[in-house]
């Protein structure tokens, strides 16, 4: 008890302990505040591409039957269909299914989805094509039948991947469930999220089959996450640091460790107390830090959240 009380009043009166404490604390929020800000600016990464982009996986243009998706079943998971009812050079007419919506992230901006017959929801960049712009309860006219706009919604497909000189026609005017299950498709777009990637030469042999521009950029958002290589470094860094510390850390012990020898304290006596003191500066230093860490991550991450969402990231 008295030595353990003697080593906490040694090391609080201790300049060099205090500098020890500090210098430890400051790395080590550095270190944790560094990982806790890149970890949140890259899940806002992934999130904000997701939103983007979907999160399918691969999309199969005006499919035509159900031998593709036969063949390929052991490398397809979910799969949702957008189908395509009518179009006349100003208005694409169609349906999604619900599997279509959650994998190409299509959702509501203004009002609500329509769910009876005689409903329809568009895209918002059909509302604004028109003067004045269409909002939820204005009526328009669609194949010689009147429909009521109940949403808008966003504009889903502007980054997807197309084919090339092809018009692809994904719809801008969104049918309710019943009315897109009693109108005749033209033909669908089919959404696919993979169990496991298509081989290459699928996509040779399927022209119309395209991979998402998301999943070609970042597989599995490997884009938004920190590179091994990078957290190696900075440890590397980091421990290279408390090395040069320490070694400066003993230089100015130095005088007292002479003290203890002269009152004759042994060899191994004086390291074990030397050891338990260093434990002690280190856990307290790297506590403190791992809590200022979180706490600076957060701050800066709100704040710079802010300055995103007002810059309309």
């Amino acid at each position: 008890m008295k030595a353990g009380s003697l080593l906490l009043r040694d090391t609080r009166k201790s300049a060099s302990a205090r500098l020890l404490f500090l210098i430890t604390m400051m790395l080590t929020v550095f270190f944790i505040g560094t990982l806790s800000v890149s970890g949140a600016f890259m899940r806002f990464s992934a999130e904000k591409a997701e939103m983007l982009y979907g999160t399918f996986d691969n999309i199969y243009y005006r499919m035509e039957d159900n031998d593709f998706l036969e063949e390929y079943e052991a490398y397809i998971g979910n799969s949702g269909y957008i189908h395509v009812c009518y179009f006349d050079g100003e208005i694409v007419l169609g349906s999604a299914d619900q599997e279509a919506l959650t994998l190409g992230n299509i959702h509501i901006l203004e009002g609500e989805m329509p769910e009876v017959s005689g409903e329809i929801a568009v895209t918002a960049e059909f509302s604004y094509s028109k003067t004045p712009a269409l909002t939820p309860g204005d009526t328009i006219m669609v194949d010689g039948a009147e429909y009521q706009i109940t949403g808008i919604v966003n504009t889903y497909a502007s980054l997807w991947n197309k084919p090339k000189n092809e018009e692809t026609l994904l719809p801008d005017v969104l049918l309710n469930a019943e009315d897109g299950a009693d109108k005749q498709a033209l033909f669908c777009h089919v959404l696919i999220q993979n169990k496991k990637a298509f081989p290459d030469e699928v996509y040779d042999m399927y022209p119309q089959l395209l991979s998402n521009t998301n999943k070609v950029t970042g597989s599995d958002s490997a884009a938004y996450e920190m590179p091994f290589g990078i957290v190696l470094l900075m440890a590397l860094c980091g421990l290279l640091l408390h090395v040069y510390i320490y070694d400066y850390y003993l230089t100015l012990e130095t005088p007292g460790i002479v003290i203890f020898r002269k009152t004759g304290m042994r060899f191994s006596e004086m390291l074990r107390y030397c050891y338990r003191k260093l434990m002690l500066i280190y856990a307290a230093a790297l506590l403190a830090g791992l809590v200022l860490g979180n706490i600076v991550g957060v701050i800066v991450t709100a704040v710079f959240g802010k300055l995103l969402l007002r810059r309309g990231f």
